[in-house]
């Protein structure tokens, strides 16, 4: 779902784009995405990924918070109650199964998707070392195992020993029925581990379970709350 902050973050794109006189299909090819991909980003008509918005930053050499300058604080105060979730995916086609799957979850919610490892770690690099204020820590991550660049279990490790993301779930979504991939996400501290289902139905239901349990049930806290707290 797109909304004023992705509108106003593809103008920004825009204006730095022109303003460092990089030719569109030039910021396409170093990005690796189509011509037409790039339009619909500019035109804001495609949600920019908090990974995608990480490598643009370092294309202009400019701080990532530049996309969010003079953004009316009052559109900022208004995504106070939603909850991020930060996925972890590589296909595009799961993405899309798993948006539509918690389409109609009754809370808020703010969809951000890294897709792949290096991604992943240089974005919570950049967030421990500069305090990224707009794309702070999520307040859960969905992970599926199988990604580029990074062993998932690696990944998962590495994440959970990061204080920035302390207090914040990590459940994992895979395709595997190996066993033994359940019980070793566990041993490396994961709070749920969901095998992705073929059909809607029965994947909707374990997503939304899930998503009920950590936000209303258990009582989530934002990260802000955390960061008081810390």
């Amino acid at each position: 779902m797109i909304d004023n902050i992705d509108k106003y973050v593809a103008k920004k794109l825009k204006y730095y784009r022109v303003k460092f006189d990089w030719p569109l299909k030039k910021l396409a090819d170093d990005l690796g995405v189509s011509l037409q991909q790039m339009h619909r980003y500019e035109q804001g008509t495609n949600k920019i990924s908090a990974g995608l918005l990480y490598r643009l930053s370092k294309i202009f050499k400019i701080d990532i918070t530049c996309f969010f300058d003079n953004f009316e604080e009052s559109a900022i105060d208004t995504k106070d109650d939603s909850y991020k979730v930060l996925l972890i995916e590589d296909n595009p086609d799961d993405e899309y199964f798993f948006r539509k799957c918690i389409a109609e979850f009754d809370e808020h919610l703010d969809i951000y998707v890294l897709r792949d490892g290096t991604e992943v770690l240089n974005y919570f690099r950049e967030l421990q070392d500069t305090s990224v204020r707009l794309f702070s820590q999520p307040d859960i991550i969905f992970m599926d195992l199988n990604i580029p660049s990074a062993n998932g279990f690696e990944l998962l490790n590495d994440l959970k020993k990061r204080p920035v993301l302390n207090g914040v779930p990590i459940i994992v979504l895979t395709s595997s029925v190996n066993e033994e991939d359940a019980s070793k996400s566990y041993l490396l501290h994961a709070n749920g581990f969901i095998r992705k289902s073929f059909t809607f139905k029965e994947y909707s239901e374990q997503l939304n379970i899930a998503l009920n349990y950590w936000i209303k049930a258990a009582g989530l806290p934002h990260h802000e709350q955390m960061k008081e707290l810390a």
